[in-house]
């Protein structure tokens, strides 16, 4: 027996959401939608379960905790098992406004007799450079997904960009938006929401190690009106010092900036790089698994490029930095513990 494929369906907007949804059940005959909202003052989630032919039931229940994990864990799997067993075309998963993908993807591969399929993200073409540029808190526009969420709304919509199969928009925006798209997603990714590519839904199987700052990669998007992406990669640890004093100049004033670093105080442990609009966040990811390098990719609009190069290679240790070896680093205080634990802490 085949495995039902799952569309997940991405977006900060909920008239998009639906009218995504709805082109969706137009192009595949057969096809369900599962839908949920939250609303974090109440802790009450609401589930609407329809098809082409009208609703099939809207419910509504309290969470323990209203985030999105809970919902997830404690309702849309049980549901979408459910759904599945009834062998439908396909389930389309409409997530909360403002859910990222790429946890409920690693969800969705335990439910039995369903597959992963692609991710649709929707965006207003129109209102994404102020979006992205804004500075606006999800809760400003109440859209948390949980109470304590402070995330932008920059933050959400380049995430939601960067892990979807199929961007789908409305409105024209200009070049410089439709440039952004190429670069945050894909260059052959944008597709009007009233002209959804099913079959490349239907199709598409994420690879399980999407999301991961260990692999990522340049989307191969040309440079366009102003909107550049760098490439930065190395085989060399990063100076702790250096890396703190050009941070700014690294991801500060960027789009997206993500990726992986290994430091000469800590050459056994994998670092991550994760920045967007501006804000940039490292953590600490485990041991590597081969050999340790260190790998930005940073996408920016106006502004200089070559400034990222240029701070890229001056954290970078040098020759005569290496000469000693890493011995002379190890259990040295970097000023990094505040975000990277304890330089003796196990990895």
């Amino acid at each position: 027996m085949s495995e039902v494929p799952v569309i997940t369906l991405c977006t900060t907007d909920e008239v998009l959401r639906g009218s995504a949804a709805g082109a969706l059940l137009c192009d595949i005959p057969g096809a369900v939608v599962l839908q949920h909202d939250i609303d974090v003052r109440t802790g009450v989630l609401r589930r609407v379960v329809y098809d082409a032919s009208g609703v099939r039931s809207d419910t509504e229940r309290r969470l323990e905790h209203a985030c999105a994990s809970c919902a997830t864990r404690e309702d849309i799997l049980p549901t979408l098992e459910e759904l599945v067993a009834q062998r439908p075309a396909a389930v389309v998963l409409a997530l909360p406004t403002a859910i990222e993908a790429v946890p409920v993807l690693h969800a969705l591969r335990k439910v039995p007799g369903a597959v992963p399929a692609g991710v649709a993200t929707v965006v207003d073409l129109d209102a994404l450079l102020e979006d992205l540029t804004s500075g606006d808190r999800l809760a400003d526009r109440g859209l948390g997904a949980a109470p304590e969420d402070d995330r932008t709304i920059g933050e959400v919509v380049v995430g939601q960009l960067e892990t979807a199969d199929v961007v789908l928009v409305s409105g024209d925006g200009d070049e410089r938006a439709q440039a952004l798209v190429a670069h945050l997603a894909g260059p052959d990714r944008l597709a009007p929401w009233y002209a959804v590519p099913a079959d490349r839904l239907l199709d598409a199987r994420p690879d399980p190690r999407r999301g991961d700052l260990l692999t990522v990669s340049a989307t191969g998007a040309d440079p366009a009106e102003d909107v550049w992406t760098v490439d930065l990669s190395s085989w060399r640890p990063v100076h702790p010092d250096r890396l703190m004093e050009r941070a700014e100049e690294l991801g500060g004033t960027a789009v997206r900036s993500k990726g992986h670093f290994w430091v000469a105080s800590r050459p056994r442990l994998a670092c991550a790089w994760d920045g967007a609009v501006g804000d940039v966040s490292i953590g600490r990811i485990g041991a590597w698994d081969g050999e340790p390098r260190t790998h930005l990719v940073v996408t920016g609009v106006g502004g200089e490029p070559r400034r990222v190069v240029d701070a890229f290679e001056e954290v970078l240790l040098t020759d005569v930095e290496l000469v000693g070896g890493l011995g002379t680093w190890t259990g040295e205080g970097d000023g990094l513990d505040p975000w990277l634990g304890a330089v003796g802490d196990a990895v």
